[in-house]
């Protein structure tokens, strides 16, 4: 399966990594509208120690990728931060 990408693709990846996890907040037009919406995201992970391993944005769309075993505290420190 992964030799089929190699030859679509023409390279190796550069790392690959497993026992990761995707969370994906959407956003909504007051959200994307709100000057420093992305800090309110990501402080609350930083506080807790979470590791991004990576961050993609979309125009409504926002995923971290951490550490499988940081889901739950990610997930709690997201709820926090946004009662």
């Amino acid at each position: 399966q992964l030799e089929t990408v190699y030859e679509t693709v023409g390279r190796r990846p550069q790392r690959t990594s497993q026992g990761i996890a995707s969370l994906s907040v959407s956003l909504t037009e007051e959200n994307l509208a709100t000057p420093g919406i992305l800090y309110r995201l990501l402080q609350p992970l930083a506080l807790q120690g979470v590791n991004l391993a990576e961050v993609a944005s979309t125009t409504s769309e926002f995923h971290v990728y951490i550490d499988e075993a940081d889901v739950m505290l990610a997930l709690e420190s997201l709820y926090a931060a946004f009662r």
